[in-house]
């Protein structure tokens, strides 16, 4: 084991009842290959485990101890996303950070643009998920918590989209002088502007507003693949570049419209879809707040009240006669009727 490669992971187990539990541990990790040494305490019901992160990775350890009758939890980390802008970016998202170790599960909504990954503690950290994003070609933060955070963000998202609207504005305000002379084509009239002027104007266009695709289109291609961002940084660079040449060798047929309409064009999808996400998240958020604070579940014999957030798989939960339901679940006993009308649309 070298010392680039040497680790150390401490992590809790849940399961044992005794000393003898903690000898098999220690004996089924000591057996995995790259492993140097396991040692198991049983007080403290942790696990700490030196290997040669070449050989044997932390998702292979966490797997031999299940394997072995054991558990190990795993804690919630919520990440909020910048940069996605289709389902291919999510999925994108959610492969990175499957790949990290220590991560048991990774959802990526590009709808509220958050992540929220299952990770083993002491194995996975928010900074080494966040700098995996990042390496990516997205941003990443984590997620507000509270009220006050979350109330930040809503601010930060509206000036973000004053932000995308000025810049929409601006770049029509170059396209159009453009794409108006265009009308008068078909009555065999040409109005079009010197080639210059045309470049002064979609040159802004191309460059600056359409950075954005290229950082995109280079993060993509990066990553070994492709998406739309990738297409209307290939489609315009074509079209601007052709008028480049053709105005330099005097002619007097140009694409700068094409190019910069383009990037118009998708300037608008992308608001339009800003648009419509911002109000499903709106909507996400108002059914969010409708969730009550505590639960109710019986454990043990007795009805106690817990956060809706410690409810677990196979907990039963009590709901009364006109209380809200705290997490999903299947009706054991009773009979109610429920208003679903924000989730399915229907009157």
């Amino acid at each position: 084991m070298t010392a680039d490669s040497h680790a150390c992971l401490v992590f809790p187990v849940e399961g044992m009842t005794c000393a003898t539990c903690a000898g098999r541990i220690e004996k089924v990790v000591g057996r995995l290959g790259g492993v140097a040494s396991a040692r198991v305490n049983l007080a403290s019901e942790k696990a700490r485990v030196e290997f040669d992160d070449g050989q044997v990775g932390a998702q292979e350890i966490v797997a031999a101890i299940e394997r072995a009758g054991f558990s190990v939890p795993t804690d919630t980390i919520r990440l909020r996303i910048e940069g996605m802008t289709c389902a291919t970016c999510s999925q994108r998202v959610e492969k990175v950070l499957r790949k990290q170790p220590g991560v048991a599960s990774a959802q990526v909504n590009l709808a509220t643009e958050v992540a929220t990954v299952a990770v083993t503690p002491g194995v996975a950290t928010v900074d080494a998920l966040v700098e995996a994003v990042e390496a990516a070609g997205y941003g990443a933060s984590p997620a507000p918590s509270d009220a006050a955070s979350e109330a930040a963000e809503a601010e930060r998202a509206r000036r973000e989209a004053r932000r995308e609207l000025s810049i929409l504005a601006a770049s029509t305000a170059l396209t159009l002088p453009l794409v108006l002379p265009m009308l008068a084509m078909p009555f065999g009239l040409d109005l079009a502007l010197p080639g210059l002027v045309q470049l002064l104007l979609a040159t802004p266009v191309q460059v600056l507003v359409g950075a954005r695709f290229y950082r995109a289109a280079y993060h993509a291609i990066r990553a070994g693949s492709g998406n739309m961002d990738t297409l209307v940084a290939l489609g315009t660079s074509a079209a601007f570049a052709l008028s480049l040449v053709t105005l330099a060798r005097g002619g007097h047929h140009f694409y700068f419209e094409a190019s910069a309409t383009v990037i118009t064009l998708v300037l608008l999808g992308k608001s339009l879809e800003s648009k419509a996400k911002r109000s499903t998240t709106a909507a996400v958020r108002a059914l969010m707040s409708l969730r009550p604070a505590r639960a109710r579940v019986r454990r043990d014999g007795r009805e106690v009240e817990v956060a809706p957030e410690a409810v677990g798989r196979g907990d039963v939960v009590i709901v009364k006669p006109g209380e809200r339901l705290p997490v999903d679940g299947v009706i054991l006993r009773g009979r109610s009727q429920l208003d679903e009308s924000l989730i399915t649309g229907e009157s």
